[in-house]
């Protein structure tokens, strides 16, 4: 897959997050055709510090709503400013993150974020699909169930 230039946009502001906001670190991302995933640290700051990221110059990071919105708000005025003027969203309204509470969290998530690309030809939003995501249809059924996550 190859990005298309709002998908290059996305990709340079995303990747200077960490330039912009203190305390935070982009740990790994997928860009896809219709959505993105992505891994932040955030650091307090006397972690910051002493990983040397902290600086006076960066905005201080208060809270995810708050990088996210501003890194959205910033691909969007870039796209409509550079690339094309356009009066309708470039998002969707919100965003889904998770606290990684664990290694074996953060493993589990690096490598869904790895294998993403394997998976879109299986995307229920793909619209040459060839499948269908068991982990997404499990997930749906659990979520039916009760399970906000589907498993139990």
């Amino acid at each position: 897959m190859y990005p298309s230039e709002l998908g290059k946009l996305i990709t340079h502001e995303l990747e200077n997050l960490p330039d912009r906001y203190n305390q935070l670190v982009l740990d790994q991302y997928v860009l896809m055709p219709n959505h993105l995933h992505f891994n932040l640290f955030i650091y307090n700051k006397l972690s910051a510090e002493m990983l040397g990221i902290y600086s006076d110059a960066k905005l201080p990071v208060s809270t995810i709503p708050m990088v996210i919105g501003g890194f959205k708000a910033g691909v969007t005025r870039q796209y409509r400013k550079h690339i094309r003027n356009l009066h309708y969203a470039v998002w969707q309204r919100s965003f889904w993150d998770r606290v990684i509470r664990n290694d074996q969290e953060l493993e589990y998530t690096r490598e869904y974020i790895c294998n993403n690309v394997q998976s879109w030809h299986l995307d229920r939003e793909n619209t040459q699909a060839t499948g269908k995501n068991e982990r997404f249809a499990m997930l749906e059924e659990g979520a039916m169930n009760g399970s906000p996550t589907g498993f139990s």
